[in-house]
């Protein structure tokens, strides 16, 4: 059997009434030399069923016997993976019909890049029942490893665990995703990709992330410990940019006060307080943010300078 070019990976725990859509935006593609692996986190819903019932021998489904966590199921499917490409979509999101053919196509292109991160639309279900949509488009270049490290660091990149793309050796050897991480482990495996190649940012829209009221990274609760948790697996990183460190700390208190979650916002001061890789006074936090925000802007127009 000759191996696919590109192989798909979505992890799914409990998204029966959803799951369908991911599975025909993969399987409705206009490029068809790919495999598509489907790894069930121990789901109580009927979500296996609905994926075993799936006539296309593209698609196989993978099921762990108890649930360890999204990133358990991806690294699972990388494990299983026998292309050269590897691509992720969550269960929550959905391909556009060029997505696969425009990956495969650069990567046949460029021998010598190993990563690769979309754009993509974000589509938020309103009280009204319709669809708010926002674009989440970066600027075409190809950053070197530095850059790239600063980007990610600066939140001056859009980014989702749907953007990435890369060949497959280079992700197996780094081991793929944190299992110990429950939220941003996306920007984790990209900075620590970074040590090893820079990325391509590609400006096409190839994707569509939708928004769940239910999804890890939906929840407002939990984001400054995660951040913290972040910070102390790239402590080289936070020591040398404590300006943009600061930034992110406090963007996110000033985002709470200003959008009227106080509660959040008080229990953000006192983590700033206790968390390890935090406890900025508030003056610095003040300067930091301020600093830290021309300093994201100032990395962000950089990047699109780099060309291919």
């Amino acid at each position: 059997m000759t191996r696919p070019k590109i192989t798909v990976i979505t992890p799914v725990y409990n998204r029966a009434s959803k799951i369908m859509r991911a599975i025909n935006s993969v399987l409705t593609q206009n490029f068809y030399d790919f495999e598509y692996i489907v790894v069930d986190d121990s789901s109580t819903d009927e979500t296996a069923a609905i994926v075993a019932q799936v006539n296309d021998p593209r698609i196989s489904l993978l099921q762990l016997h108890e649930r360890q966590g999204a990133n358990s199921a991806r690294n699972l499917g990388i494990k299983r993976a026998n292309s050269e490409l590897i691509t992720f979509l969550d269960s929550d999101d959905e391909f556009l019909p060029d997505r696969l053919e425009l990956i495969t196509e650069f990567f046949e292109g460029q021998p010598s890049c190993n990563l690769m991160i979309s754009s993509f639309e974000t589509r938020k279900r309103s009280e009204a029942d319709s669809d708010k949509t926002s674009p989440g488009s970066n600027p075409e270049a190809f950053v070197p490893p530095e850059q790239l490290e600063i980007l990610l660091f600066a939140h001056a990149v859009y980014i989702a665990g749907s953007a990435i793309s890369i060949r497959s050796p280079l992700l197996k050897r780094i081991g793929g995703f944190d299992q110990d991480l429950m939220r941003m482990q996306d920007r984790d495996l990209l900075l620590r990709l970074s040590c090893h190649c820079g990325a391509y940012l590609s400006p096409t829209i190839d994707w569509v992330k939708h928004r769940s009221n239910d999804s890890i990274s939906g929840e407002r609760g939990g984001y400054l410990s995660s951040l913290n948790h972040l910070f102390s697996k790239h402590q080289s990183l936070r020591k040398r940019e404590p300006e943009l460190a600061g930034y992110l700390v406090g963007r996110n208190l000033l985002a709470n006060f200003l959008q009227g979650r106080i509660k959040l916002a008080f229990e953000g001061l006192a983590a700033n307080k206790e968390l390890e890789h935090f406890r900025f006074t508030l003056p610095k936090l003040l300067m930091f943010y301020w600093k830290g925000k021309q300093q994201r802007l100032k990395v962000r127009n950089e990047a699109a300078s780099f060309k291919l």
